[in-house]
């Protein structure tokens, strides 16, 4: 679109009152670099309730979709504030409330915030031909043994796989299917993190084993590389 610009000029004292086409400012946008964009989202962490999804299997794969095992979560915020809190009183119960909803708050909802972003960003990467290789790493808390912390972590990764087939009705299905695959996920070594010490492994004291802070840190998902190129 074009605006006009009034200019005026004076030849021997008649002035003459013409336009001129000006570009419309607001019409001049850069180019964004989704390459740039997408990479700078990187790492991704997205946090799980205990034991989810499908809690006490040896199953490593899920029917559950990372949207729905968050909303879930986000749904157990008071009683992570209750059980975290119980038995403090004053300072100290308001204190332990905040730094639940602080938790959920700076690394739950960031999380599956920057989760959004890098979905819309991926998918205009796959319609411009691109391929895509996201890269997931999976963990766990210390509860459980390695063998079983093994398998939830790969039903994490399952998880976060099935919320990408079944987004927006399933945009994402025709670049992972067929011989034109442009999405594929890759997995890193998976298992317990480098554990603090001071994160209780005992399944009797729930307050610090499922509902601390330090706990719910470990039980995640990551995204943790996208790499992208023209498919040959």
């Amino acid at each position: 679109d074009l605006n006009l610009m009034s200019r005026s000029i004076s030849f021997f004292g008649i002035i003459c009152t013409f336009t001129l086409p000006v570009k419309d400012s607001l019409n001049i946008i850069p180019k964004k670099d989704i390459d740039r964009d997408i990479k700078l989202l990187v790492p991704i962490s997205l946090f799980f309730h205990n034991d989810e999804p499908d809690n006490n299997t040896m199953d490593t794969i899920t029917q559950k979709n990372y949207k729905g095992t968050y909303d879930a979560y986000l749904s157990l915020l008071e009683k992570y504030k209750n059980e975290y809190s119980a038995g403090l009183t004053g300072d100290d119960k308001h204190d332990a409330e905040e730094d639940i909803a602080d938790f959920f708050e700076d690394s739950v909802i960031y999380g599956y915030n920057r989760l959004e972003k890098f979905s819309v960003l991926l998918l205009q990467n796959l319609q411009a031909g691109k391929e895509c290789m996201v890269t997931l790493k999976g963990y766990c808390s210390p509860l459980a043994g390695t063998k079983y912390n093994i398998n939830l972590a790969k039903r994490r990764v399952s998880c976060l796989v099935n919320y990408f087939n079944e987004y927006q009705n399933g945009t994402f299905k025709q670049f992972m299917d067929g011989e034109n695959t442009l999405l594929k996920f890759t997995l890193e070594a998976i298992g317990e993190l480098d554990v603090d010490p001071t994160i209780s492994a005992n399944p009797n004291d729930q307050k610090n084993s499922v509902y601390s802070r330090k706990a719910s840190k470990e039980r995640k998902i990551e995204i943790i590389a996208i790499a992208t190129g023209k498919k040959n």
